[in-house]
């Protein structure tokens, strides 16, 4: 049970402290971290206080959320703990033609790689809730086509430290030498740069539910995140939810919303079908 915040006033009377304050902050339980970061996240931007309890045990328990969005919530599309990765041309095939790099290496002895075009594939998180800032590189030789090795390359750190080969990867007997030649194309600040900049691009298009990118993500069983707000409550002709004055407030204080929040906004008289952003 989660205690009812409250203040006394002078007269005697107690006033309920609102849902997804500091004096009132909204509890959910669930079962994996990465729901309770993505229901974090999802309440700080819209300036809500939560407090998230992981239990793997335990029936979930998003009540008070959904009581502060007026929507029921989809926990199972939030991502458990597997990676998931998806390659940059998948959402900007445009972008991804002009922009993405390549090497020509025309002396083995110098790079210790067989003379060739070698070219650095991207691939981002598409798990929206998560800021990994990392990106996954494939060096690709036309030759075969091959990849020659998988690089992670973090947006954090010196370069000589924040880039290396992917451990959980298998990696061709080439691996050192594509590595150091991919370290040696980032030392261009320009395509650093411009790798950070397709992350955040990516992050954006896999956040927002109308981008293509999130239909073929669903299909592949990529995607399972966007959004994790299920259903809505009806909205009104202008827009708003449409709470009518005798519901009960959706801040939790179990009084209807023409006693509680309506007259907090310094509304001071009913309106019939009065509405709230």
């Amino acid at each position: 049970m989660v205690a009812t915040a409250a203040t006394e006033r002078s007269e005697g009377r107690r006033e309920v402290a609102k849902l997804g304050t500091q004096k009132h902050p909204a509890v959910v339980r669930v079962r994996s971290q990465e729901r309770a970061v993505a229901l974090l996240k999802l309440c700080e931007e819209r300036g809500w206080v939560l407090l998230a309890g992981i239990e793997p045990d335990k029936p979930e328990d998003v009540t008070d959320v959904e009581r502060l969005l007026g929507a029921r919530l989809d926990l199972g599309r939030i991502p458990g703990n597997e990676e998931r990765l998806c390659l940059f041309h998948r959402a900007f095939p445009d972008i991804a033609v002009k922009e993405t790099r390549s090497a020509y290496v025309m002396d083995e002895s110098e790079w210790g790689l067989p003379p060739d075009v070698y070219t650095f594939i991207e691939h981002y998180c598409v798990d929206p809730h998560c800021d990994c800032r990392y990106a996954l590189v494939w060096v690709m030789r036309d030759e075969g086509p091959e990849c020659v090795a998988t690089i992670v390359h973090r947006f954090d750190g010196r370069p000589a430290k924040q880039t290396t080969l992917d451990p959980q990867a298998p990696q061709s007997p080439l691996a050192d030498a594509a590595l150091k030649l991919f370290r040696t194309v980032l030392a261009a600040p320009a395509y650093e740069a411009r790798l950070e900049r397709h992350y955040r691009m990516f992050k954006e298009a896999v956040a927002d539910p109308d981008h293509p990118i999130n239909r073929l993500l669903v299909e592949e069983g990529l995607q399972m995140a966007v959004p994790i707000v299920q259903e809505r409550i009806p909205l009104a002709p202008d827009g708003t939810i449409d709470l009518g004055l005798k519901k009960t407030c959706p801040c939790g204080s179990g009084k209807r919303y023409k006693r509680c929040c309506w007259l907090r906004q310094g509304k001071p008289t009913a309106t019939p079908g009065a509405a709230v952003q």
